[in-house]
């Protein structure tokens, strides 16, 4: 009986490390809820961001208004100092977004966000906002990051 509770331990504790929910801050959602957010190959907090290669990122999020457009800015912020990234695209729609969407359905952008080598070894936070139509503000998602080489 011992050995079977230290194998059911042992095994809810790989279940919950194998589907491990990064942990991320929401930074002023104002129309939106945010329901995950995934880093390609971050495990733990602060995800380490490897300089000179890119970075999957894939945010599901519930809108509470119905907008036509979606608009993804991706940012640094480093001792509060914000700088954006150069998306190679920010239409959300073109990323994988349902649109237009529709009020309190759940909806998903999927982009990859380019890090140039010239990154400097940092640790900060990543911002993610979704804007809607006329730039209201959908969903705004940050992280703690590291780069490194």
């Amino acid at each position: 009986m011992h050995k079977i509770q230290i194998f059911y331990l042992f095994f809810l504790t790989f279940l919950n490390l194998s589907n491990c929910q990064l942990t991320f801050q929401d930074c002023g959602s104002k129309n939106g809820l945010i329901k995950s957010v995934e880093l390609d190959g971050c495990t733990q907090i602060p995800c380490q961001i490897v300089k000179g290669k890119d970075v999957n990122v894939r945010v599901k999020f519930v809108p509470t208004i119905s907008t036509v457009t979606l608009k993804t800015i991706f940012s640094g912020v480093v001792s509060g100092f914000s700088m954006n990234f150069k998306l190679p695209q920010d239409d959300g729609c073109l990323l994988g977004a349902d649109c237009p969407t529709e009020k309190n359905t759940e909806n998903q952008i999927e982009l990859t966000v380019p890090i140039k080598k010239s990154v400097p070894t940092i640790k900060g936070l990543v911002r993610m906002r979704v804007l809607g139509d006329r730039n209201k503000n959908i969903i705004c998602v940050q992280m703690p990051i590291e780069t490194t080489d």
